[in-house]
């Protein structure tokens, strides 16, 4: 997230050098992409989760087998 965040602060300091056009666009992408790198952590969180969860009942099952004989 640093390296996003840096990327923020870099247009802002394009602009006060007088390169609007070029500090605009590059503000537009760093937005862009930190919302598309949100989601990506999101959904991986959500993904390393549902495996967590699986792993989590597949140990439960087997436990409850081995007290069962």
């Amino acid at each position: 997230m640093n390296l996003i965040k840096s990327m923020i602060f870099i247009p802002i300091i394009a602009m006060l050098l007088s390169l609007p056009i070029l500090s605009a666009i590059s503000l537009v992408l760093a937005i862009i992409l930190m919302l598309v790198m949100d989601r990506n952590i999101q959904w991986i969180k959500s993904k390393i989760y549902l495996i967590k969860n699986k792993f989590q009942k597949d140990i439960n099952i087997n436990y409850d087998n081995k007290n069962n004989y």
